[in-house]
């Protein structure tokens, strides 16, 4: 698998793109010889993780990287390449919110070494803001830190932690009528509608549906106005648009994740493909607004969502 088509995956899944879980598939199918080098090994296997990451799958996420990762590595390697994989699995270690994983990740973490490069830094920060709600440190200063790097930062992540520091603000207060309580460390809307609509930008120009379903939701679910929001694009065919976003199919699937299903199950049940299964619940935890299959369920009950669905 060449180091392109790797790249490639990694941006279709942030596209939520139906292709993504085939790409991914042939991902996980190179042949073990063609892995030996690290700079084709590493960034694959990142690519799969944020791929589990991205269907509500965290600890699928951390298993593709622990099994890798340190591995065979050398210390010099590990100084260069184990930075790649710390932000995806850092989100999963907050997704799953327990600490399972911590010995291993302080381990990644002794690896690496000190932050000594822009691409280091931005990594560092990413993971240290994921973890922040679950280590019980500031979360919004931890998301903000991260924008503050300025152009170090790729246009996702960027874009990623905009949206990051808007769910911090509003989780937080949310109640102020503008700007920055420096004092408290709070925001106001309209400092929370900014980033919204930066993020949405940037994540309108690089086609990231995901993450605009997740602004969408989080504008909805505060009563925050959605004009600034771009529509996504490519959203998954089915029948006619439903309640939050979802087609009466995406609702058909919500209900048997929140039955604990697999994919492989929802595509026996429902007759589709395990592929498609997949982007359906991908596509479903972006207009949720949620991390995992846990949350998505937990969101569906208290808003009605399976109730509506058995009607």
């Amino acid at each position: 698998m060449a180091p392109t088509e790797t790249v490639l995956a990694r941006l279709l899944v942030r596209r939520g793109d139906p292709a993504s879980p085939q790409l991914v598939d042939a991902l996980r199918a190179t042949p073990e010889s063609a892995l030996y080098e690290p700079q084709t090994r590493i960034p694959l296997i990142c690519c799969v993780a944020l791929f589990e990451l991205s269907r509500g799958e965290p600890r699928r996420c951390l298993d593709v990287l622990a099994d890798q990762l340190p591995g065979d590595l050398s210390p010099e390697q590990l100084l260069y390449w184990v930075w790649d994989a710390l932000p995806s699995a850092a989100a999963a270690m907050a997704c799953l919110g327990g600490h399972d994983y911590d010995a291993w990740f302080d381990s990644l973490l002794v690896a690496a070494g000190p932050a000594t490069s822009a691409r280091k830094r931005v990594a560092r920060a990413l993971a240290d803001a994921e973890l922040a709600s679950v280590r019980a440190q500031a979360v919004l200063p931890a998301w903000r830190a991260l924008v503050e790097l300025g152009d170090a930062v790729p246009a996702h992540d960027r874009a990623y932690a905009l949206y990051r520091c808007a769910k911090a603000g509003l989780e937080s207060t949310g109640h102020e009528p503008a700007g920055v309580d420096q004092e408290r460390g709070e925001v106001g809307r309209d400092t929370v509608a900014a980033w919204m609509a930066e993020s949405g930008a940037l994540a309108a120009q690089m086609g990231a549906a995901p993450l605009l379903g997740r602004l969408t939701a989080l504008a909805r679910r505060n009563h925050l106005s959605q004009g600034s929001i771009p529509h996504q694009r490519g959203a998954s065919s089915g029948s006619a648009p439903a309640e939050h976003g979802l087609t009466e199919r995406e609702r058909d699937v919500l209900r048997l994740v929140a039955d604990g299903r697999t994919n492989a199950e929802i595509a026996r049940e429902l007759y589709i493909s395990p592929k498609t299964a997949s982007v359906h619940v991908s596509h479903i935890l972006a207009e949720l607004g949620v991390e995992t299959r846990t949350e998505a369920a937990a969101t569906a009950f208290r808003e009605g969502l399976l109730e509506a669905s058995h009607a």
